[in-house]
């Protein structure tokens, strides 16, 4: 798979220089045209032809993301997984909030427990730690927080927003949104490869999550939101392993004991 990938990343770099280089000639002969005087009918002529073909370079261009963004998803299916760690879901949930910040920021609020996020500023308010690989939970939180911002743009939703909810008994992170759902009759072919029911959609962002949810021994539950017209995705997470508290969260305990032993 790895080696199909980098067989194909060649001719579609080939493709996309050249893609827009055919833009840069079409914009120059549409500079060069308005220089001269034709006869009408023939600046229309020649008018109707730039036009299909600036509309054929777009198609051209369409097509050429798409392959792009396959080849990504199949990379990303190729790969290694990372080994079993420790995996603090707080900071996971931040990681995966900056990567998504600037696009989501247009198209969508995120609230984490009720609170705006705020990106530089947030602290996740709570602790739950498991063993995993933090990276492909990470990439779970991309693919559900971009999927809401694609539905927000594409729906147009006024309002967007999602709100991220953390719940101990038992341990689930749930992601709600108020854009549109998934009509019922998809939802059971969600997983599938290569289904999609959005526009530009490549049909592997979600049979990705699947792969990787399994990996983690993660149990995902997909549902409609019938009050806010929306879809929620819970998480249903593995046992919470035993840690040792933060630095930060027994140094108040070190300071009486001190205090303590120097009375």
């Amino acid at each position: 798979m790895a080696e199909i990938v980098h067989e194909l990343n060649t001719p579609v770099t080939f493709m996309r220089t050249n893609i827009h280089l055919l833009k840069a000639y079409l914009e120059a002969l549409q500079k060069f045209i308005r220089e001269f005087d034709f006869p009408a009918e023939d600046e229309e002529r020649l008018r109707k032809i730039l036009k299909e073909l600036t509309e054929i370079s777009l198609s051209l261009e369409t097509g050429l993301e798409r392959i792009i963004s396959l080849v990504r998803s199949v990379k990303t299916l190729g790969r290694q997984r990372e080994e079993s760690t420790e995996v603090d879901l707080g900071e996971a949930l931040s990681e995966a909030l900056s990567l998504t910040y600037n696009r989501a920021k247009r198209f969508l609020e995120i609230l984490i427990d009720g609170k705006p996020f705020v990106f530089g500023r947030f602290r996740p308010p709570f602790r739950y730690v498991f063993q995993g690989q933090k990276g492909s939970l990470v990439q779970m939180m991309v693919i559900i927080i971009n999927n809401a911002v694609e539905a927000a743009r594409e729906r147009k939703i006024k309002g967007a927003r999602m709100e991220i909810n953390f719940s101990p008994r038992p341990p689930a992170l749930s992601f709600a949104d108020n854009c549109g759902g998934i009509p019922q009759e998809h939802l059971e072919r969600i997983f599938e490869p290569f289904y999609s029911t959005k526009r530009e959609g490549t049909g592997l962002g979600l049979y990705i999550l699947r792969d990787l949810s399994r990996s983690l021994g993660i149990e995902i539950v997909f549902r409609n939101r019938s009050d806010l017209r929306g879809l929620e995705v819970k998480f249903l997470l593995p046992e919470e392993k035993e840690t040792l508290p933060r630095e930060e969260e027994i140094w108040p305990l070190k300071c009486s004991l001190s205090m303590m032993n120097e009375k």
